[in-house]
């Protein structure tokens, strides 16, 4: 008979299902059993790629080994062999949102339309993120007042549910300056006219505040309403 060969402690117990944390088209990552082996299988059961979890668990996949609007599932397998149940991966939303539109940029608003539900981030010229806010199920978003200060520039982003971000959208020169106010050089039955910052939007309102007329102020600034629209 041969010497013995001791067997050490039986593992016998396999790893718990592991944890997907992030899936979009950049990464799928989350967490498994330390140093186990992870293992991503598509649709068919078919094995796509493979890493080992760090010794803190973090595992990571960059990019995403699934395509978008594939699903898979995932497992860990330990030193022993003992595989994990599979965690399922649903369907990967891997496309960025769309650029968001800026409809106001002034001294008490930035504000437009972004993807519906999208976390919608503002950053100043140097790329230092300066406010951030939710869309709407409608895709509107609004920074009140706006978090750009007078003469500042920057950029506006979307980023989804499943950490895509879309392109950058640049935030021109922020106009926080009103206008000075307007000038009434005539006011008779057949006039009222003077001068007001030049492209700007005149408006007349009655002694009870409702607005009675508006016009466009000219390249020189001159505005005009024929007849007066004031009684």
């Amino acid at each position: 008979e041969s010497p013995a060969t001791a067997i050490g402690s039986v593992d016998a117990t396999a790893p718990t299902a592991p944890v997907v944390a992030v899936s979009n088209a950049g990464e799928l990552s989350g967490t498994a059993e330390a140093n186990s082996t992870v293992t991503i299988k598509d649709a068919s059961g078919a094995v796509v790629a493979t890493t080992t979890a760090g010794p803190d668990g973090s595992y990571s996949f960059t990019p995403n080994p699934l395509a978008d609007g594939e699903s898979g599932s995932i497992t860990a397998k330990d030193a022993a062999g003992n595989e994990s149940p599979a965690t399922a991966i649903g369907s990967v939303d891997a496309t960025a949102p769309t650029a968001p539109i800026v409809a106001v940029s002034n001294a008490g608003e930035l504000s437009g339309t972004a993807e519906a539900n999208s976390t919608v981030t503002i950053k100043d010229a140097s790329g230092a993120v300066v406010a951030t806010t939710t869309a709407g199920p409608d895709g509107s978003y609004s920074f009140t007042p706006n978090p750009l200060a007078d003469g500042q520039t920057g950029s506006v982003t979307a980023k989804d549910a499943a950490g895509n971000e879309s392109p950058a959208t640049a935030i021109g020169s922020v106009d926080a300056t009103a206008p000075t106010a307007p000038v009434v050089a005539v006011s008779n039955a057949g006039e009222l006219s003077g001068t007001a910052e030049a492209n700007s939007t005149v408006t007349i309102k009655d002694a009870s505040g409702a607005v009675v007329a508006t016009t466009t102020a000219g390249p020189d600034g001159s505005y005009s309403f024929t007849p007066n629209p004031l009684a």
